[in-house]
């Protein structure tokens, strides 16, 4: 939905702009790390991010370590924001592409409770952590 914001996310972690990465929209999305320890970006939209016990908005990195719980929801303003990991998320790919298209059953599908992601040569970039600023054009207008 907002290929700018996605781009965002990835870029801010050292990924390539089109990797692999989590759209999220208002339904949210809770994730546990079940073993290692992964970077994460958030960006897009004014969700809220709870991790390790802070609250934060979305447009951050932070990273999840084994046993940690990542919960992103609906915050203040927009419909979609997007999760990108430091490493490669294992996903089936169709015609190229790891997107999915739900609506059409293109691609690898929804996400569901209990399903488990795979993370290749996760990593920790921990001097990229904190606030990744947000574009002015990702705001939501003044009133």
């Amino acid at each position: 939905m907002d290929r700018s914001s996605f781009a965002a996310a990835n870029v801010a972690l050292g990924n390539a702009p089109d990797a692999p990465g989590i759209e999220i929209s208002m339904g949210g999305l809770t994730l546990e790390c079940l073993t290692g320890i992964v970077s994460f970006a958030v960006a897009g939209g004014g969700f809220v991010v709870e991790h390790a016990g802070q609250r934060r908005g979305s447009w951050s990195i932070a990273t999840l370590k084994a046993g940690e719980k990542l919960t992103i929801r609906p915050g203040p303003w927009g419909s979609w924001c997007y999760l990108a990991l430091a490493g490669r998320l294992e996903a089936s790919q169709w015609l190229g592409s790891v997107a999915t298209h739900a609506m059409s059953g293109f691609g690898g599908g929804r996400l569901t409770s209990g399903q488990r992601l795979h993370i290749l040569d996760a990593g920790w970039r921990e001097e990229r952590e904190g606030p990744i600023p947000c574009p002015i054009t990702a705001r939501p207008p003044k009133e």
